[in-house]
């Protein structure tokens, strides 16, 4: 593992903060999600991309990006390492064009 997030800070090095959706897809409906293989497979989808972040021990942020009443999505900002005020503040930035 602590190589593995080594030769991700080395090849994300330039760059401020990496950006992608929160999860993959939309959430589905509960009432679909009654049987457990259908839940675990549900979740596991869902928790991909966080789970990139966890696993490299990297700050993450997620910032709601969805129109009022639409559907809940967000937009993950993932900082270096031991960066988190700087990651911060990249979102406040971000948050606020995302409002405008």
């Amino acid at each position: 593992r602590a190589d593995l997030c080594a030769r991700v800070a080395a090849i994300t090095r330039p760059f401020d903060a990496l950006v992608l959706p929160t999860t993959p897809a939309t959430p589905l409906p509960i009432d679909g999600l009654e049987e457990v293989d259908a839940r675990m497979k549900a979740s596991a989808r869902a928790l991909r991309n966080t789970a990139l972040s966890n696993y490299l021990d990297r700050p993450t942020i997620t910032i709601p990006c969805h129109a009022p009443g639409a559907v809940p999505t967000g937009l993950s900002l993932i900082g270096s390492r031991h960066h988190d005020r700087r990651l911060l503040a990249i979102a406040a930035g971000l948050e606020a064009l995302i409002r405008s």
